[in-house]
């Protein structure tokens, strides 16, 4: 039932139940803008390191797939024109830098 058909509502009691506020503690539209620009910028920046974080993620997660595709890709080119095999040239190199790190020149 609304309140303005309620028998027991009082009016005047309604308007009681507002806190009314001192020209101290008004707050001017200008600075009201100001302050939730600021805690937007925040808001933002904090979203910001979150998504750099989540791309950052799906990245690591998803860099493995790419390069598997890639070796897919470059096998089903093979199967119409001969190519060198470019991936067990990359995985050679790699495995020697990471198997036999002090004996690999700086220049590979």
């Amino acid at each position: 039932m609304p309140a303005s058909t309620d028998p027991s509502f009082d009016a005047s009691r309604a308007g009681a139940a507002l806190p009314s506020f001192t020209p101290a503690e008004r707050e001017s539209f200008f600075d009201g803008i100001a302050r939730h620009r600021r805690s937007a910028s925040r808001l933002a920046a904090v979203a910001l390191a979150c998504a750099s974080v989540l791309a950052l993620v799906v990245a690591a997660l998803m860099s493995p797939l790419l390069y598997a595709l890639i070796g897919l890709l470059l096998d089903l080119a093979n199967r119409v024109t001969p190519t060198p095999d470019l991936i067990r040239s990359v995985t050679d190199n790699m495995s020697a830098l990471i198997d036999h790190i002090d004996t690999v020149p700086p220049s590979r």
